[in-house]
């Protein structure tokens, strides 16, 4: 007989597979969520916060809490943006279809802001962040503002030359804020940031973004930036040390699907990825993947698919939002061996393609070494030399202008520590 453990409705699940020591939590709603949660943080104390269409839940390891407009200071129409102050605040936002601007959470108390006491500059509030120095950062669809606890301070799209609609928010560890960001609804325009003095727009024209639409984002342990694509043409992930760009799909890396719909950074540095097909996780150069859950037994009882959400508590716990619920992973063997990098052949992408007239060559190295890449047109002739010569291990990107250049295809040539690969590329004016 197959044995499953259940406990107050919420079942434990304990692979048998290559991940043997990995055990799972169910909650379904009913068993301690109110709804299906689109949002999850996680507090310095220790409990998880879930947003969701029907308010806000709370798990504290022992019981949960359950938040709507009838019992508590939360508006109506559900949560969209979600964070937590320096102080242990709980900051909520309801964005385009339930615009109520924002409420404040202490404990015990629930505080309101919007366009009639505060500077707010639209109640649809999309994106919640808090920097270093405390100060929250607040995306609308009318741009962003920033509040210190006193004073309000817009960056509108009236007086910005790219923000209007700010959908997604992160702070690095040098305090520089990062914003996805579009002109209209759905006119998505890639990634902006600030470093309090200057601003700075990357797309998939000028940059090695995949493309503009950003599903999700994170900042990794070394300060690097990760977004992910929810648009599987475009899809994956991308990586950004500040200097180089570095893109993650389902062909090159252990990525399960490219359409990814959400990311977080655990505490291990781990990046955790929420697919429509189920979860990836990155450990350095190894990769693993969960798509089935299993029972002591070896049998199948549940799978993973649509990760909405990923949250990561205090204690490592991993917490996955999907449309049957929310699962909780702990004691988990994080990662396998997936032939990616370390391949006989090199990893090494190439974007937009076609392009015009930028094309941005992205490549990883395991350790220093010697690279060579050039370009040559369809005849065989050698249009440019990129790069030629000694590089450290790590992600790199260069940068191949074909302005002067006639429309038609192109190739480059990679070459390093006696391995090489040639890709085509397309440039049209």
């Amino acid at each position: 007989m197959k044995k499953i453990h259940l406990l107050l409705f919420v079942s434990l699940f304990i692979a048998n597979d290559a991940f043997s020591q990995d055990e799972w939590v169910h909650y379904s709603v009913g068993s301690g969520l109110s709804s299906l949660p689109t949002l999850i943080k996680t507090s310095n104390t220790g409990e998880i916060w879930f947003g969701s269409p029907e308010g806000l839940d709370g798990y504290d390891t022992l019981k949960w809490l359950n938040y709507n407009p009838t019992n508590s200071g939360i508006r109506e129409g559900g949560v969209d943006a979600l964070a937590i102050d320096n102080t242990g605040l709980l900051w909520m936002g309801y964005g385009l279809y339930s615009p109520s601007g924002l409420t404040v959470f202490d404990g015990s108390s629930w505080n309101g802001f919007n366009t009639d006491n505060s500077g707010l500059p639209s109640n649809h509030v999309l994106s919640i962040s808090v920097d270093k120095d405390n100060v929250k950062w607040i995306g609308t669809d009318k741009g962003l503002v920033s509040f210190d606890g006193s004073v309000w301070s817009k960056y509108a799209f009236e007086d910005s030359t790219f923000m209007r609609y700010v959908y997604k928010s992160m702070i690095d560890q040098n305090n520089v804020k990062w914003f996805s960001w579009g002109r209209g609804l759905y006119s998505f325009q890639g990634i902006a940031s600030f470093d309090g003095e200057t601003w700075k727009s990357y797309t998939a024209d000028n940059s090695g973004l995949r493309g503009n639409y950003i599903s999700d984002m994170a900042i990794d342990h070394h300060n690097r930036k990760w977004f992910v694509y929810g648009l599987g043409k475009s899809g994956g992930a991308t990586c950004f040390d500040d200097e180089s760009w570095a893109s993650f799909t389902k062909e090159n890396s252990g990525i399960i699907d490219d359409t990814v719909l959400s990311i977080a950074i655990d505490n291990k540095n781990v990046i955790w990825f929420g697919t429509m097909s189920g979860i990836s996780c990155r450990d350095g150069d190894r990769w693993g993947s969960y798509q089935d859950i299993f029972d002591e037994m070896g049998g199948s009882i549940g799978k993973l698919r649509e990760i909405n959400a990923i949250g990561i508590g205090m204690d490592n716990h991993k917490w996955f939002s999907t449309n049957s619920g929310v699962w909780r992973l702990s004691n988990e063997t994080t990662v396998v061996d997936v032939a990616t990098n370390d391949s006989v052949e090199p990893y090494v992408t190439c974007y937009p393609n076609p392009f015009n007239p930028f094309i941005h060559i992205n490549f990883l190295l395991t350790h220093d070494a010697s690279v060579s890449i050039s370009v040559y047109s369809i005849n065989g002739q050698k249009v440019a030399t990129l790069v030629n010569g000694p590089m450290p291990a790590g992600m790199h990107s260069v940068t191949f202008n074909g302005t002067k250049l006639a429309s038609g295809v192109y190739f480059y040539r990679f070459e390093s520590a006696g391995l090489t690969k040639t890709g085509k590329m397309l440039l049209l004016k």
